[in-house]
């Protein structure tokens, strides 16, 4: 193994080995096919592990042939400085799986270029901007959002505007095109439905006169999508049968913001409500169900079975209606 500072030649060593999704046992690698090893003591972004040279994306068939190679060009693929995983999402709707591949570009930003795994082989797809940036904490293949069938979101440095902004590329015409930036980017994401979300409650808290559900909300769907608005209903169930429950106006001091939410990123909103005066049975868990606003559907969670206990609100004014309300919608979890 190379002494710390001390250069040492390599030749096919695997950096990235990753299975493609459905195909059958068939992987892709990123390999340094000629270059050298180095353990960089410079203290800066390179310090540590270095494998440069020539690199190349080479597509391995179930029965370990090589089937497809794509040299990745000299000028932009210099160096990496670990072992990773490359994800692989349909960027562009084809259903062919792509997959980012990127490099340091500096404090601010990583730069990076999509591929593709298609029948004829590994092919780089054009870029109206060329690279697509994002920060240098996304790692050498991040999974972008995806925002509608061929269209995905990224975040990048804005050096001009000293801020960090959100790009949307789109796919038109045999390459990606960067279709809007900033709050129009944001703004592009589909609002969210029922049916790419779910709903858990994570805990009640108060207790006596109110008791409160923390609903933690993930998606569950492909793509991207705006949680925003105020739940339109909320009604309570046990057994299959609505009880008796008032949604009240949400307070003056209500939280309310709009999150994006990534596909698959647990937990990444959450909702607050309260239960107070129930005068009923006090001793069954029930079920909340959440109508999501402008015709968006409707989750399903427990209320109150959390840890094995059935939290229920004080009788305080009997012949009162029960009541509902919304105090928070939506808090981030990141």
């Amino acid at each position: 193994f190379a002494r710390l500072g001390t250069p040492i030649p390599v030749h096919d060593v695997v950096l990235a080995d990753s299975y493609l999704p459905g195909y059958g046992g068939s992987r892709v690698e990123l390999v340094d096919v000629s270059g050298t090893f180095l353990n960089n003591e410079v203290i800066g972004p390179f310090q540590g592990k270095n494998w440069t040279g020539k690199f190349q994306l080479r597509e391995i068939g179930a029965f370990g042939r090589t089937t497809a190679v794509l040299n990745l060009p000299s000028q932009q693929y210099t160096l990496f400085m670990h072992k990773f995983r490359f994800t692989f999402v349909d960027y562009n709707g084809n259903t062919y799986p792509d997959f980012a591949l990127g490099q340091y570009a500096g404090s601010d930003n990583n730069q990076y270029q999509i591929f593709s795994v298609e029948p004829d082989g590994i092919k780089e797809l054009p870029i109206s901007t060329y690279v697509v940036l994002g920060p240098p904490n996304a790692g050498y293949s991040p999974r972008f959002a995806k925002v509608g069938p061929n269209a995905f979101t990224s975040t990048m440095y804005n050096n001009t505007e000293a801020e960090w902004v959100k790009e949307m590329f789109t796919w038109s015409d045999g390459e990606f095109v960067e279709s809007s930036r900033g709050a129009t980017a944001i703004a592009a994401a589909p609002a969210c439905s029922a049916t790419q979300l779910s709903a858990a409650n994570s805990g009640n808290q108060g207790g006596g006169t109110q008791i409160q559900a923390n609903v933690r909300i993930t998606d569950i769907g492909a793509y991207s999508c705006i949680l925003a608005g105020v739940p339109t209903a909320l009604n309570l169930l046990r057994g299959g049968s609505v009880l008796a429950t008032r949604m009240l106006a949400t307070p003056s001091n209500l939280v309310l913001h709009a999150q994006i939410l990534s596909p698959h990123a647990a937990n990444a909103a959450y909702l607050v409500v309260w239960w107070g005066n129930w005068c009923g049975a006090r001793s069954e868990p029930v079920e909340l169900r959440i109508v999501l606003p402008a015709g968006g559907g409707t989750l399903r969670t427990s209320f109150n079975n959390y840890g094995g206990h059935a939290f229920v609100p004080e009788c305080l004014q009997p012949g009162a209606p029960s009541t509902l309300q919304v105090t928070a919608a939506y808090l981030s979890q990141r």
